[in-house]
């Protein structure tokens, strides 16, 4: 009688254990399912605010402070930080959001271009570089304009008034480029109008073509110009004030609102004139 009770007494605690070993795997499983869900919500949260990020007027600006006191309007990046500190900064990165990486740029051997034999091919060759991808090699002016631009105004940039200085200097080396390829475009673009003057056999199709190609070469001119000089002048202001605002990514926490202002009206203006610079092809990659 006494052994069959202790049988009945270890049956019912073996099986005591099997349900309790039960629920627990259940809780486990049903925990597991929950953080998982939870990460998904978080996932999608993120995708959402680096959406609205690249697409809105403000969704690429920093976060702008003056003594701690928030200025600019970027919400979706506040609400992606505030996950972020929640959840770890490697969440964004994990599922490939990528909005503000550099281009690496080295610097290469140029090699001449093969000479324009025609008139279709000199009309052809004044968007070379402009709208038309080179292979690098080929795109002397272009390339080196990129490449001293690839790098002008990252965290390491603003955060350091020695790359502040370096990256004018960076900026005032493109400024000389771009004014050596205005130069060589807009007399190419005078030889050609004077052939379409004297050269009375020279068809409507071809002149309607030079027309458009040239206008588009000159509004690029004008738009390089704007990019490269709006770029210049926020960090020449930053340099300015350099002892005046304090740098972490992303925030940039000024001294005095006059100083922020000016700042944010300085990058909203690169930022409008980079937005147009990614309708040329060959520009797309750049950032700043």
């Amino acid at each position: 009688m006494c052994k069959t009770h202790n049988c009945f007494l270890m049956l019912a605690v073996v099986l005591a254990i099997n349900i309790l070993g039960n629920i627990s795997g259940a809780n486990a499983q049903y925990e597991q399912s929950d953080s998982e869900r939870q990460k998904k919500i978080i996932i999608d949260r993120i995708h959402k605010y680096h959406e609205m990020r690249a697409t809105s007027p403000q969704g690429r600006e920093p976060l702008v402070y003056v003594n701690g006191r928030p200025l600019g309007n970027n919400p979706q990046l506040r609400a992606q930080i505030d996950i972020e500190r929640t959840y770890g900064k490697e969440i964004s990165k994990l599922i490939g959001y990528d909005i503000d990486t550099e281009p690496t740029i080295p610097q290469i051997q140029f090699y001449k271009a093969e000479e324009a034999h025609t008139l279709g091919q000199r009309v052809d060759k004044l968007l070379h570089g402009v709208t038309v991808i080179l292979p690098p090699q080929y795109d002397m002016y272009g390339y080196e304009i990129r490449r001293y631009m690839s790098s002008i105004a990252g965290e390491e940039v603003l955060s350091d008034p020695h790359r502040l200085a370096k990256e004018v200097a960076n900026s005032q080396r493109a400024e000389i480029i771009l004014e050596h390829w205005d130069k060589i475009i807009r007399a190419e673009i005078k030889e050609i109008e004077t052939i379409l003057e004297t050269d009375e056999t020279v068809d409507p199709t071809m002149r309607n073509n030079f027309k458009f190609k040239s206008g588009k070469a000159k509004a690029f001119l004008i738009e390089a110009d704007s990019w490269i000089s709006n770029n210049k002048k926020m960090l020449e202001m930053l340099f300015d004030a350099r002892n005046k605002y304090e740098y972490i990514e992303p925030r940039i926490n000024f001294a005095s609102e006059e100083d922020a202002k000016k700042f944010l009206n300085l990058f909203r203006a690169r930022q409008k004139s980079l937005e147009i610079m990614h309708e040329y092809p060959p520009f797309r990659a750049m950032i700043y």
